[in-house]
């Protein structure tokens, strides 16, 4: 959250949608691919302090954690900051393991 502007970790507790829901909300804006992308947010928060503090300029590539283990990668949002009833969309990490695995093994 806004990692350019603090010097302190932030933390924001959020849900993580199903793939189908994720698809059908962002059918129109997306569209996302069920293999590649993760859905969280906030359905109904309080977006005065949600949706401009979630996934802004800046946060790409920021993480998304489960239980302490790091799941996606912060990819995209609808404009402007979040908007309500859009989650944002993260790429997995799963579906990426084998390029880092080979990035990792190139610089030992």
């Amino acid at each position: 959250t806004e990692g350019w502007r603090v010097s302190d970790l932030q933390k924001v507790n959020i849900n993580v949608y199903t793939d189908e829901d994720c698809e059908t909300i962002h059918a129109e804006t997306g569209p996302t691919n069920r293999y590649y992308h993760i859905c969280a947010g906030v359905p109904e928060g309080d977006l005065t302090m949600f949706s401009c503090l979630f996934l802004m300029k800046g946060d790409s590539g920021g993480p998304l954690t489960v239980n302490g283990i790091q799941v996606g990668i912060v990819s995209w949002s609808v404009k402007p900051c979040a908007k309500k009833g859009y989650p944002g969309v993260f790429t997995k990490v799963s579906t990426q393991l084998p390029w880092i695995r080979q990035k990792i093994a190139g610089n030992s």
